[in-house]
């Protein structure tokens, strides 16, 4: 029943490839031999590495012609500016600079594809500014990099705002704020976004914008998770629009977003391009405008709509007319091999949808959907719902091998065991998701 998935893999494979992190040349190190980050890109070529011994770093320049950016970084073309031990102990941090508009790192006219920063904290922009801003580049890689504490202002893109082909792999965006997309704001080109954490940001986590009639846009989003991001005027979560080539939501976790607009909570996703969501978990999404659709997620807008093998667990909206606190979905959506339970608020679900093979479960207000020949309404026996394992019991209707032909239903597999309730580091969490383990 998952067969068009397969279809969305090659075409990924095809389009979203990240280049290598390690880079050929000399290696300028700061601040044994440049005392500041920018003396050492200046002395640098394209092939060299920048690396950064353990610090904070504060000291900044006003560059441009016309229009002037302060920054710590004025990133050159094909440099690999990187951290000696990670982002714990290696900040680059504006709180202290003044105007104007300071970027903590610059990363504009760079056409190359490897021109890459890994391993900082960036924070402290004086309100207006950005984390990292991003235009007119070949392809520009972040790695392994937190974005703390970054306000835009009356700005988009608090923690990073990025035109073109931009990765953003194995990061982290927290307490970011902008007018929209407080974390990250992209558009223009090809996204990568990996193994990256969005946590109370605003207004939204993540703003995938695209442009209007672009071409050769899409976006892939893997391994990531959004947690307790809210917005005032749409997703609060990721909002996704505009990429012609269409975008993939892919083995991502949602939780405690809520939106206080439109909505939804989680995700939302419309306009052009095709759309597909597939093994993610929505937990405890939540929308409460006048008009807020689609606790969890809302899809719409032109191009095909796959949403499958999702688990979405308390999602809710108070919205009474239309329905809808799981998802509300656009006309035509597949919707299939889904585990839906919990939805509160109004009917789990709210479209004119194509369904097979979805488990629902203690959804009060209804379901919301005709249920087709392979749909059941059925308890899914998860493993140990109190600390929110979402590993189902190895006689669960959503492992049945059966005669339906359905598969494995929802994000999580039988794998009922010892549950942990250990305290962990947010590191640990991200990590032990994108391993499909309960951390």
């Amino acid at each position: 029943m998952r067969h068009q998935a397969v279809v969305w893999a090659v075409l990924t494979a095809g389009l979203f490839s990240a280049p290598p992190s390690d880079a050929i040349g000399a290696t300028l190190r700061v601040p044994a031999e440049y005392q500041t980050i920018n003396a050492a890109l200046d002395a640098s070529a394209s092939g060299d590495t920048v690396l950064v011994a353990p610090g904070t770093y504060t000291d900044s320049e006003v560059r441009g012609s016309g229009f002037t950016h302060r920054s710590c970084a004025f990133m050159v073309d094909g440099v690999l500016l990187r951290s000696e031990a990670g982002p714990d102990v290696t900040v680059i941090d504006m709180q202290n600079a003044p105007g104007p508009q300071a970027s903590v790192v610059e990363c504009e006219g760079l056409p190359s594809e490897t021109t890459a920063i890994e391993g900082f904290t960036l924070t402290g922009a004086p309100e207006g500014g950005t984390g990292a801003w991003v235009v007119g580049v070949g392809r520009m890689s972040f790695r392994n990099c937190i974005f703390r504490d970054l306000d835009a202002g009356a700005s988009t893109g608090g923690g990073l705002a990025g035109n073109g082909d931009v990765d953003v792999i194995d990061c982290e965006f927290v307490n970011c704020l902008a007018t929209s997309g407080g974390g990250l704001i992209h558009s223009g080109g090809h996204l990568n976004l990996i193994g990256t954490s969005f946590r109370g940001c605003g207004n939204k986590g993540a703003y995938l914008l695209g442009v209007a009639g672009g071409v050769g846009e899409s976006a892939l989003i893997e391994d990531c998770v959004f947690l307790d991001n809210w917005s005032d005027n749409a997703a609060g979560g990721l909002h996704i629009s505009q990429y012609n080539l269409g975008a993939v939501v892919r083995r991502c976790r949602f939780e405690g977003n809520q939106a206080y607009g439109s909505g939804p909570g989680g995700l939302a996703w419309g306009n052009f391009g095709p759309k597909l969501v597939e093994d993610c978990l929505f937990l405890n999404n939540a929308v409460s405008g006048d008009n807020g659709q689609g606790g969890g997620l809302a899809t719409g807008g032109n191009g095909s709509c796959e949403v499958r093998g999702n688990t979405f667990y308390g999602n809710s909206q108070t919205y009474a007319f239309f329905g809808g606190a799981s998802a509300f979905l656009g006309s035509g959506t597949i919707f299939e091999g889904n585990l839906v339970v919990g939805s509160q608020g109004n009917t789990a679900i709210e479209g004119d949808v194509v369904s097979g093979c979805n488990v629902f479960w203690d959804n009060p207000e209804g379901i919301g959907i005709p249920l087709s020949a392979t749909d059941r309404e059925i308890d899914p026996l998860f493993c140990d719902l109190e600390n929110h394992d979402f590993t189902v019991r190895e006689n669960s209707p959503c492992v049945e091998p059966g005669s339906l032909g359905c598969g494995q239903i929802g994000a999580f597999g039988a794998g009922c065991g010892i549950v942990s309730v250990d305290p962990s580091s947010w590191s640990r969490i991200k990590s032990s998701y994108r391993n499909g383990e309960r951390p």
